[in-house]
């Protein structure tokens, strides 16, 4: 097996325009001379309270875009904390603090196609809906047999809590840490690491939905984002053959992440905006039987606070070889704000344990022996700064809390068996990468495309022009009825007016752009297409309930 140490290189500044305005920064996937051959080591990003915005490239490409990128184990490195600056003149706000990097002012790209198409979108933009779109999917999982969850329920197995000294809590909980490996369809093989949580779907009778040989193993979306077979390695009986060179094959279970709803190991969902994903372990037909499987509580989401100075200690698979492995230390800093690559800004626990690669989507636990983050990034620039993704996060309230626990609880209840779970109101991308140039007062240009994305399918080419665009806000009336309330177009000369109309966007939405395309002869051809806002799903299957 074969590890690349990611980096992330600040190259120019990159928005990635999404309908939910992510930002993907520099050379996050550490492979773009297909020469990645496994661990994708790092990405790098900015540890910072304010935002780091300005002007350069919006990216645009979806979820589950499928390049050459070696899936699997990217433990994410947030760059040396920065130092507080005088603002920039060409910083802007508008932008949610995710767009990191200088404006790009070269006069033109050399790839502007020179040829007049004849596959120009028509300039009237037709797919405005009116009335509710159909893509959308209901927020509601339909009650099938694959999907009879009326609930979760998380620290099912919980009877007490009982503080132990480290020795005691790590024993408790250390056989509930797994190693992961993803093979992508390139043959290139990861690392990243998972723990096996204590929660459970419940019927409408408020019993186990699932039976006892079903379990979920919670990880980070970017170890297998880019998908491929999957190889779960939970430690045996006694532990021993965890940590060897090659793991105990009774306790290694196999799958494939987004191709099928049947292995031993299969996709629950992933969200990217949260870096959380949620893997299903059947173990019937194995060998191995429930009790040889230890889950690990989760921290209780009334009643107990992180709090600084905390000692907290975390299990996790360093260099993709040694599974096991524990660091210990205490909470550093609660709510810190970082720029994780190609994630964007995340609201993070700062931890002084330090988190190599291999270990993402590992457990940070406290000495309840309660799972209270999941490790996602590392410094490589400073010993002891490690970084998790927090169990809820206190500042934010609801559907916006990207902490894991509400995160895993709309990935298992909108998972139908038939399609993956999502997180609602995460908006699908448009699919396309664009630049600013400093040009003619300036210009925004589409610079790159994702293949099988929404503006291949309506005609967008690299090199055009964006020069408008306006967004008409979906607005559902007491009865049903659907009408719009059509916002003022919007001269498009700058990437920061075009992200602040993308990230207005909520589900049902349509913006509407206007650009031009140039032909041989000087001659610009002018069109319109429009983009509905629709639910994001990884992996998506097109199957939706109810529908």
């Amino acid at each position: 097996m074969k590890k690349t140490v990611l980096k992330f290189i600040v190259l120019m500044l990159v928005l990635c325009l999404a309908v939910s305005a992510f930002v993907a920064c520099g050379n996050g996937n550490g492979n773009n001379n297909g020469n990645n051959t496994g661990n994708n080591g790092g990405i790098t990003g900015d540890i910072s309270g304010e935002n780091n915005n300005g002007n350069g490239n919006v990216n645009e490409d979806n979820d589950n875009n499928q390049n050459d990128n070696a899936g699997g184990e990217q433990n994410q490195q947030p760059s040396e904390p920065s130092t507080p600056e005088t603002p920039n003149e060409n910083q802007n706000g508008t932008n949610n603090g995710d767009v990191v990097g200088d404006n790009d002012t070269t006069d033109e790209p050399s790839d502007i196609p020179n040829d007049k198409p004849s596959d120009i979108p028509n300039d009237k933009p037709s797919d405005i809906p009116s009335d509710k779109p159909s893509d959308i999917p209901n927020d509601e999982p339909s009650d099938t047999p694959e999907n009879n969850a009326h609930g979760v329920v998380f620290n099912s197995g919980l009877t007490e809590r009982v503080e132990m000294n480290k020795k005691q809590a790590i024993a408790k909980v250390s056989r509930a840490v797994v190693a992961i490996t993803i093979t992508d369809n390139t043959g290139s093989v990861s690392y990243g690491s998972g723990v096996i949580i204590d929660v459970q779907r419940r019927d409408s009778h408020g019993q186990n939905a699932d039976g006892e040989n079903v379990f979920y193993v919670l990880t980070c979306h970017h170890v297998i984002e880019y998908k491929g077979e999957i190889k779960v390695y939970v430690p045996d009986l006694e532990g021993d053959n965890y940590g060897e060179s090659d793991y105990n094959e009774k306790f290694c279970f196999v799958g494939n992440v987004g191709s099928n709803f049947t292995d031993t190991v299969t996709l629950v969902g992933g969200d990217k905006t949260s870096d959380i994903a949620l893997l299903k372990l059947d173990i019937t037909n194995t060998g191995v039987s429930s009790d040889q499987i230890v889950k690990a509580s989760l921290a209780p989401a009334d009643g107990y606070t992180i709090a600084v100075g905390e000692d907290v200690f975390a299990i996790g698979n360093p260099s993709g070889q040694l599974p096991g492995s524990v660091t210990v230390g205490t909470i550093a800093y609660i709510n810190r704000e970082v720029s994780i690559g190609d994630i964007g800004k995340m609201t993070l626990l700062q931890l002084n344990t330090d988190i190599y690669h291999g270990s993402s989507g590992g457990a940070l636990f406290n000495l309840y022996g309660e799972v209270i983050g999941v490790t996602n990034s590392g410094s490589d620039s400073y010993i002891g700064i490690g970084y998790a993704i927090p169990y809820v996060i206190n500042k934010l309230n609801g559907i916006n809390d990207n902490g894991f626990i509400n995160v895993v609880t709309q990935l298992l209840s909108t998972y139908t068996g038939q399609n993956y779970g999502y997180v609602i109101g995460r908006n699908e991308k448009l699919g396309f990468s664009a630049q600013e140039y400093t040009t003619n007062g300036g210009q925004v240009k589409i610079i790159s495309l994702t293949e099988g994305g929404q503006a291949v399918t309506k005609g967008i080419a690299v090199g055009d022009t964006i020069t408008h665009a306006s967004v008409a806000k979906i607005v559902r009336g007491e009865g049903g009825e659907i009408s719009y309330d059509y916002g003022e177009e919007v001269a498009i000369n700058s990437l920061a007016k075009l992200s602040q109309l993308v990230g207005s966007l909520e589900l049902g939405d349509v913006i509407t752009i206007k650009l031009v395309r140039s032909g041989y002869y000087g001659d610009n051809t002018e069109y319109t297409v429009s983009f509905t806002a629709k639910q994001f799903i990884f992996c998506d299957t097109g199957v939706y309930p109810n529908s």
